[in-house]
């Protein structure tokens, strides 16, 4: 999916969202740190504004369960989140420009596998849960890997 279809895309879905914002935040994001976001430095485009968002729903998102049962990871508008099982406060494991999703455990709970275009092209990235470091897995620009 081109940048420019995503954010025609996030644009009609605004008015829908701030409907929907109105309720409890459910995602949290911690942008303080976040300054410069190194893993993004080759994309050709640079953001040069965000929108706070906070809502408690989201639709057309995969999700996998930790081979433990204790949580899940989903994707929510390109970026990736890990929440307890029974609910509560999402953390945010992705952000800035590049479109993230579809997130699948490994079977050792300790990686993610998930899709990127943070490379140009569509392509499989490793997530290291905890150190927050990311692997490219496959390497091209022509890929669609979508769904």
């Amino acid at each position: 999916m081109n940048r420019y279809y995503r954010l025609l895309v996030l644009l009609l879905t605004l008015p829908l969202i701030g409907l929907l914002s109105g309720n409890a935040t459910a995602i949290v994001t911690d942008d303080a740190d976040n300054d410069e976001d190194l893993s993004h430095k080759d994309l050709p485009i640079e953001a040069d504004r965000t929108i706070p968002l906070q809502t408690n729903e989201g639709s057309w998102i995969s999700l996998d369960v930790h081979p433990d049962g204790d949580r899940i990871i989903f994707d929510f508008m390109g970026d990736l989140y890990e929440l307890p099982i029974e609910g509560g406060q999402a953390r945010q494991l992705t952000r800035g420009m590049a479109f993230d999703s579809q997130p699948v455990y490994h079977p050792d709970g300790e990686k993610v596998a998930f899709i990127s275009d943070r490379s140009g092209g569509e392509n499989v990235w490793f997530l290291d849960l905890e150190t927050g470091d990311t692997t490219q897995r496959t390497r091209g620009n022509n890929y669609r890997m979508q769904s």
